[in-house]
C-alpha cells in the first residue's frame, strides 16, 4: 500500500503551498528558484515511490511548509534574516535525503524479548548514519546547486549541513541546544509530520508486521496513532530540563517556538482534540 507519487504539476503546486508565507517577498523568485532546483536535484523519484521503508514523497513538501510557516513567524519577530529563511528551506528538502533503515519504538517494544537488543542496537546505529551521511551527501547537492545559481555561501552550506548532522539527535535522547534556533525550529516542522493526515496513514502503513491488519484508512486507527505520536511528543520532552532548556510552549510537550506550537494546536483541532 502507497501513496501516489505526485505529478510535476502536483509537486510545483505543493511547492506553492509551502512557500505562500513568502509569496509577497521581494526575493520569493530566488527562493522558488533554489527550492525548485534543490527538489529536482536531490530527490530520487524511485526512493520515494514506496512509503513503507521511507517518508512518502508529500513528506518533505509538508515539512517545507511547516517550516516556511515557522520562518515567516520568527522572520517577522526579527530572529531569522533571509538568509536563514533560505537555510530553513534547504533543510527541509535535504534533511532526509539518506535513507534509514527503520525500527522504531514501537517496533521495538512489539517485538519478542529476545529480539528486542538486536533491535534497540540497530536503530541507535542507524541514526547517527542517517544524519551524518545524509550531511555530506546534502553538502554534495548544494555545491551542485552553487554551480548553477549563486545560492548559499561556504558558510550557508555548513549551517544547513550542521543542522541535518543532528536533526533527529532527540531520537538518541541528544537535546536540541536553546542557543541554536534553527534546529529547534526545524526539530518542531519535521516531528509536527507526525500528526498531519498524510503522516497518520504513513505510520500506520508501517505498521509491525506481525500486527493485525490495521486499515491506514479507519478514522478509529487514525485518531489512535495520533494520540500515540502526541504521547512520543510528551517522551521527548522529558528529555529536556524546562529550566535550562525553556521556555516551552506548554508543561507537556518539546514545542519552543510560538509558530511551530501554533501549528500543533491547529493539527489537534482538526482531529477533534484540544491540548490537555
Amino acid at each position: 500500500m502507497t501513496f501516489p507519487r505526485p505529478s510535476d504539476a502536483q509537486r510545483q503546486q505543493l511547492v506553492t503551498d509551502a512557500l505562500a508565507p513568502f509569496a509577497g517577498s521581494a526575493d520569493y523568485s530566488e527562493l522558488r528558484t533554489l527550492t525548485d532546483r534543490l527538489f529536482d536535484m536531490a530527490l530520487n523519484p524511485d526512493q520515494l515511490l514506496h512509503d513503507d521503508v521511507d517518508n512518502p514523497p508529500i513528506h518533505h513538501t509538508t515539512v517545507l511548509a511547516h517550516m516556511m510557516e515557522i520562518a515567516k513567524g520568527l522572520s517577522d519577530r526579527g530572529k531569522f534574516d533571509w538568509k536563514q529563511v533560505k537555510q530553513a528551506a534547504a533543510i527541509a528538502i535535504l534533511h532526509d535525503i539518506c535513507p534509514v533503515a527503520r525500527v522504531t519504538k514501537e517496533m521495538i517494544d512489539k517485538a519478542p524479548e529476545k529480539d528486542r537488543p538486536a533491535l534497540q542496537k540497530k536503530r541507535k546505529e542507524s541514526v547517527p548514519v542517517h544524519m551524518s551521511e545524509g550531511a555530506k551527501m546534502a553538502r554534495a547537492k548544494l555545491v551542485e546547486l552553487n554551480r548553477q545559481m549563486p545560492a548559499f555561501s561556504a558558510d550557508d552550506i555548513d549551517a544547513i549541513c550542521d543542522i541535518i548532522a543532528i536533526h533527529d539527535a532527540p531520537k538518541l535522547n541528544i537535546k536540541m541546544p536553546r542557543d541554536n534556533l534553527m534546529a529547534i525550529a526545524f526539530r518542531e516542522a519535521d516531528r509536527l509530520w507526525m500528526v498531519t493526515p498524510a503522516g497518520v496513514r504513513s505510520d500506520l502503513v508501517r505498521k509491525p508486521k506481525k500486527d493485525p491488519f490495521v486499515d491506514p484508512d479507519d478514522p478509529d486507527a487514525q485518531l489512535a496513532q495520533v494520540k500515540h505520536s502526541i504521547e512520543r511528543f510528551k517522551e521527548e520532552r522529558t528529555i529536556y530540563d524546562k529550566n535550562v532548556d525553556g521556555p516551552f510552549q506548554d508543561d507537556q510537550t518539546f514545542f519552543r517556538t510560538e509558530e511551530g506550537f501554533s501549528i500543533y494546536r491547529r493539527y489537534l483541532s482538526e482531529w477533534g482534540l484540544s491540548i490537555s
